[in-house]
């Protein structure tokens, strides 16, 4: 099942985005990105039960990066709480 979810940061801006429980083994998120926005930072994690956190992932998409979208396959998080951070000194849409 894929759920989406659209949003827009602002300037100077941090979002954060968590699941509940995930219930596979398996994630894909995928982050769309503007290109004339530089320096948007993602930083993935991985959350227990006991409150252990795990950085799984860390992308920082820049005015250079040939990528708009970058996709992060997390895998063995069945049973945790992943988190999604995007910092953003400028705007972008995600």
């Amino acid at each position: 099942m894929e759920k989406r979810k659209n949003e827009t940061s602002k300037k100077s801006n941090k979002r954060m985005y968590a699941t509940y429980l995930a219930g596979k083994e398996l994630l894909q998120v995928t982050i769309q990105y503007n290109k004339q926005l530089p320096n948007a930072e993602v930083i993935v994690c991985a959350h227990n039960k006991t409150g252990k956190t795990k950085n799984l992932e860390s992308f920082v998409f820049t005015s250079e990066s040939p990528e708009s979208e970058k996709l992060f396959e997390l895998t063995e998080v069945k049973g945790r709480i992943v988190s999604i951070a995007i910092k953003n000194p400028s705007e972008a849409k995600f």
